[in-house]
């Protein structure tokens, strides 16, 4: 039969009802379609108007990879980098370099006119097909609709929209991507027992190591699933075939591509290498018959007892050993670090509120606070609280059929009070992290889980569900007075993260008692379903004990988010409402459906929409405060050399053109302190010694040094690292007028003051200053008097200013502070109908460096001259005297 036959063959069976089935049951594509331009699109929004990109390192990343792309090869030395010493490129990790530079030249470069804007759309591209691939995970884990809900939530949370928008060209857009590619495919290994996708997530997964470090996630997470299931002996073939290729051809691969940051001596390497051992010898005691069948489930445990103890002993027999297992565990409990490790925020708790602007609907709260409280009952967090006992009771039921301890087919009411007493424990267990109890939180909810679960086994069917519904009451009152106890309000960021959660358990509880619609349910082996339950618990506890993790566990969160929407909208439509009278019951559940999708859809989006529009590009507060010195820069003699902090080292290299003494790296392979340069430049800028300094700045062959507004506030982990320890450090504060400075002058007699308003510590105070006004000029002209909020009152006699230090008499309680005006929020800059401040200034440091540099604009640096047309106030630049 010819084409057009069959064409009008197939037009004359496509009738309405055949095409209204089509739809139905592929109505999932055309939805996935819509979520990845609904993801792509709010990526791309902060796009509009960005001059260069987001944030600090994806500067250095573009440098590297533009390079690549466009010459074809990488330097061997990159001398714009810690001048004179320069940093060798193969030192770099090299994805985020590489893969970008292919897939521009494969043919992406056509639809940009450079690579800047290549750059800037790249992030938003990978973040989009991130959620495509998420859409598949879900669908393999659970089903369709699953896999759609997440990639919905994935595609709007907020936590992942930032490192995932345009201009963000960093590890983590490529990163996350192939972190899910990773995944995908291991879990197809596992159900199908394929060798093949478990080579193309081991492929993946080395990718996603030579890309970015954050892939130790994952170096974790497949030993401990694996174990886990080895340890209670179920699907042995099928996990030998995902994680044996996953493990050896990703380890092979970074090893051979990225060795300088990547070895087969490797921690978490060595660690995967253990536990393939051990999967190994399980498999092969079997197919070789080595042990008896009876003795099969014990070989695991027995062995990990014997190198359990094995590990405890190392100290004993092998260092490396010993270094190795306490590595292990310092990764997986996120301890340890360096001095400047410590001063990094993204290394500190993140706080509820950080967490409720990241995974559930804190930026609406810029909007509207009754919208932010509205969405949180919807949000990615809140519907991840409950998509977690789904999983868990699941794994706990498996278990329990295993062991005979229960049949294959329970009671609904049955099922659903383990579901709730699941849920209590996780609830536990969330709120100690949120208060960082970790360990006491986790020995409380196992504890808990255990006495209810064994409670609710021996009772019947009725009383396990009216216990349990009792308990879910108590958890919801132990949640509201966890909220009163630990929160200002009911409706602050920590009360939304357990109390909301809370409420809707009881109310669902309430509804399904008032129903009474129970279905049994049947116990499927299912044990790839463990993989998603320990990705999301392992996650949620990464993500609450540091701000850097948050971004991850997004992912996670996003997954979890998608199945408790997904069982939530099968449960409404499942429930039989005839025991309601008035009420049609179709009606009442497609209505109950609508709404909850409307919700969820409409509030979410709503949320990614907002934190799309605050985004923008960098460098901050805006480029413009930034052209003059970068146009400098660009116009400096050739082999010129900047020194500032090293937050900013990338900038100077990528925008001006011009080497730096550090930057974010934070290489240490050449200092002959052994550490690394950020020690050096932290005792330069804390320095009171000229002699010292002027060594220093030799050392370096520095031309010129640069310093900006934001190093008040980051002086205190220059402190830090200046004196080696996070605990002791010095801080210079800042105060500003409560408006214009016009509104907070008074007048007695012929004298001025200005009062302004800042922290001594956690000592709000007002300080009221002198201020000597004349028709050119406004000064400070005595000791300001520090009056705080329980009532007292305090002076300081010091003022520094651009000529020196002015030391008053006065009377009373002296504070060891000295004041001077702020080098940003002038008295001039007030008089002009602006905002004035002044900084806070501890007396043991007013002689250092960085306070004679940029505090009194470079007073008795006799080595420095001003650059007048690369300076603005908020960016100073000085040219160093050879």
């Amino acid at each position: 039969m010819d084409p057009a036959a069959k064409l009008e063959e197939y037009s004359d069976n496509l009738d309405s009802e055949t095409v209204k089935q089509k739809l139905k049951e592929h109505w999932h594509a055309p939805a996935l379609l819509a979520v990845f331009l609904l993801a792509l699109t709010l990526r791309y929004m902060p796009a509009n108007g960005m001059k260069y990109l987001q944030a600090v390192d994806p500067y250095f990343i573009f440098r590297m990879s533009q390079h690549l792309a466009l010459e074809g090869n990488l330097p061997q030395l990159d001398f714009l980098r810690y001048f004179p010493y320069a940093n060798p490129t193969y030192t770099l990790q090299n994805g985020d370099i590489i893969i970008p530079a292919l897939l521009y030249n494969a043919g992406f470069g056509l639809f940009f006119q450079n690579y800047l804007e290549w750059a800037q759309f790249y992030p938003a591209m990978m973040g989009a097909l991130s959620v495509v691939v998420m859409y598949f995970l879900g669908k393999e884990l659970f089903d369709k609709n699953t896999g759609l809900a997440a990639a919905f939530f994935l595609a709007v949370t907020t936590g992942a929209l930032r490192r995932t928008s345009a201009g963000f060209f960093e590890k983590e857009p490529i990163g996350t991507f192939l972190m899910m590619t990773s995944l995908l495919f291991f879990t197809r290994a596992w159900k199908q027992e394929s060798w093949k996708n478990g080579i193309l997530s081991g492929l993946s997964l080395g990718l996603f190591t030579i890309s970015w470090g954050g892939s130790q996630m994952m170096w974790l997470l497949y030993p401990i699933v694996t174990g886990a299931v080895l340890f209670i002996n179920e699907d042995i073939k099928s996990i030998v075939a995902a994680y044996t290729p996953t493990v050896l051809i990703a380890g092979l691969f970074a090893a051979i591509v990225n060795a300088s940051r990547f070895s087969f001596t490797d921690t978490l390497f060595l660690l995967n290498i253990a536990v393939l051992g051990g999967l190994w010898a399980r498999y092969m005691a079997e197919q070789l018959e080595l042990v008896q069948e009876r003795y099969m489930p014990y070989l695991i445990p027995s062995l990990s007892v014997l190198g359990g103890i094995m590990a405890i002993l190392s100290p004993l027999y092998s260092d490396f050993i010993a270094s190795k297992v306490i590595s292990v565990f310092r990764t997986a409990l996120q301890t340890g670090g360096s001095v400047i490790t410590g001063t990094v925020q993204e290394n500190a708790p993140p706080g509820a509120a950080s967490l409720v602007r990241s995974m559930g609907s804190g930026v609406l709260g810029n909007v509207n606070p009754g919208l932010e409280f509205l969405g949180m009952f919807v949000s990615p967090w809140t519907l991840m609280v409950f998509g977690v006992p789904f999983m868990a009771a699941s794994a706990v039921l498996m278990l329990g059929r295993k062991y005979g301890l229960l049949p294959k087919t329970v009671s609904g009411r049955k099922h659903t009070a383990y579901v709730q007493i699941t849920f209590v424990s996780w609830l536990v267990f969330v709120s100690a992290l949120i208060q960082n109890f970790v360990f006491m939180g986790a020995f409380a909810a196992l504890f808990i889980g255990a006495s209810l679960f064994t409670l609710i086994y021996f009772l019947d069917d009725e009383s396990s569900f009216t216990i349990a519904s009792l308990i879910v009451g108590g958890g919801a009152t132990g949640a509201l007075i966890f909220a009163l106890r630990f929160s200002s309000s009911l409706t602050s960021a920590t009360a939304q993260l357990v109390l909301i959660p809370a409420l809707m358990a009881l109310a669902a509880s309430a509804v399904l008692r008032y129903i009474g619609n129970f279905p049994e349910r049947d116990i499927e082996f299912k044990w790839y379903t463990v993989l998603p339950l320990i990705w999301v618990v392992s996650n949620v506890f990464g993500g609450t004990t540091r701000s850097r993790l948050v971004f991850l566990s997004t992912f996670s969160v996003a997954l979890a988010a998608g199945y408790a929407l997904s069982r939530t909208v099968d449960k409404i439509g499942g429930l039989d409402y005839s025991t309601i009278e008035a009420v049609n019951p179709e009606v009442m559940r497609r209505s109950l459906t609508v709404f909850i999708l409307i919700m969820a859809v409409g509030l979410t989006t709503f949320s990614g929409y907002v934190m799309a529009q605050s985004m923008g590009g960098s460098p901050s507060p805006s480029p413009q405060v930034w052209e003059p010195s970068v146009d400098f820069m660009q116009n400096t003699p050739e082999g010129s050399t900047v020194l500032s902090w090293w937050d900013y080292g990338y900038y100077f290299q990528t925008l001006g053109r011009t080497s730096s003494v550090a930057d974010g790296g934070n290489l240490n392979y050449y200092n002959d302190d052994g550490g690394p340069v950020n020690y050096r430049l932290a005792d330069y800028l804390n320095s009171t010694a000229t002699e010292r300094d002027e060594e220093f700045l030799e050392k370096h062959s520095v031309d010129y040094i640069w310093l900006d507004y934001s190093m008040i506030g980051k002086f205190s982990a220059v402190s830090q690292i200046a004196h080696r320890d996070n605990s002791k450090f010095d801080v210079i504060s800042s105060a500003r007028t409560p408006g214009r400075l016009q509104q907070s002058l008074s007048r007695d007699g012929n004298q001025t003051t200005a009062r302004f308003r800042g922290r001594l510590g956690r000592n709000v105070a007002d300080i009221y200053t002198p201020i000597e006004v004349s028709n050119t000029s406004m000064s400070i002209s005595g000791a300001p008097t520090f009056r705080f909020a329980n009532g007292q009152t305090a002076k300081t006699g010091c003022v520094l200013t651009e000529n020196g230090r002015q030391s008053y008499e006065v009377e009373g309680r002296e504070l060891d502070y000295c004041v001077a005006e702020d080098p940003f929020y002038s008295l001039e800059r007030g008089a002009a109908g602006g905002q004035s401040g002044i900084t806070l200034v501890p007396q043991k440091i007013s002689n250092s460096t960085f306070v004679r540099l940029y505090i009194q604009d470079g007073w008795g640096v006799d080595y420095a001259e001003k650059v007048p047309e690369a300076s603005n106030g908020y960016i100073k630049m000085w040219e160093v005297d050879q």
